[in-house]
């Protein structure tokens, strides 16, 4: 249900095969960005789906535990939002108010949570939008828990009053989520701060890079699966920010 609602409006605007073939003699920032949304928004569609077979993909090895699996699900969620921002940008902040809200089953089902935390964010999300704040607020915000979430996961975890035990596996997978927040927040800031559309997709992708490296590496996602999935993204997420600010 969550992915027919955010999938709609993209259905309008997909890429003519004509448009698709036009990388030939170099890649535009636009066509990058097209690019990553569109791969974003058709492996997070199947990951929200089937999650626990997508994230069987990764090779764990050890069992994929139920609250990773919850982390998971939310995350694939917040990447549907993410490439509505990066196709249609009109409705980015809608598609992730209803990633959000939609995801609050998990928090208070498998994470044995509240609902209240995703429904004030998304409460708050558009609020934020009908009313005209300040352009710099949204992702300053976003910016500001997605690196409180990543860097001291226990502190929130314990804000967001999670009641399950959760192992470095199903932590691992918290701290990513909240990486994503961080990549958002800043491609929603850069034009507030004067700088270009492409470079606020190549700052967008380069700090997602970033993230997916510390994952594997600072966070010992390589001691609990198989890294070279991670490294792939990375190499993906790296090599459309890196053509996208040459362009």
């Amino acid at each position: 249900m969550l992915a027919h609602l955010l999938l709609i409006p993209l259905a309008f605007n997909a890429p003519t095969s004509s448009q698709l073939m036009k990388l030939r003699g170099g890649v535009s920032a636009e066509q990058a960005q097209q690019a990553l949304g569109y791969i974003t928004i058709a492996q997070a569609t199947v990951g929200h789906a089937f999650t626990k077979e997508s994230m069987d993909m990764y090779e764990f090895k050890s069992a994929v535990e139920a609250p990773t699996l919850a982390f998971a699900k939310f995350n694939y969620a917040l990447q549907i939002a993410h490439a509505v921002n990066l196709l249609m940008p009109e409705y980015g902040i809608t598609a992730l108010a209803v990633a959000i809200f939609a995801s609050a089953g998990e928090f208070s089902g498998v994470l044995q949570g509240p609902r209240s935390p995703a429904v004030a964010w998304a409460g708050m999300l558009l609020a934020l939008q009908h009313f005209k704040a300040p352009a710099w607020i949204l992702p300053s915000m976003l910016i500001a828990s997605g690196l409180h979430g990543s860097f001291a996961v226990d502190q929130a975890l314990k804000m967001y009053k999670i009641g399950v035990p959760l192992t470095a596996q199903s932590k691992t997978m918290a701290k990513f989520v909240n990486a994503g927040f961080v990549a958002l927040g800043t491609f929603l800031l850069a034009p507030v701060l004067g700088y270009s559309s492409a470079q606020a997709f190549g700052a967008y992708a380069l700090v997602y890079t970033a993230f997916i490296l510390k994952m594997v590496t600072l966070d010992g996602g390589a001691d609990l699966f198989n890294s070279v999935g991670a490294y792939a993204w990375a190499a993906i997420f790296g090599g459309a920010g890196v053509a996208s600010l040459m362009a």
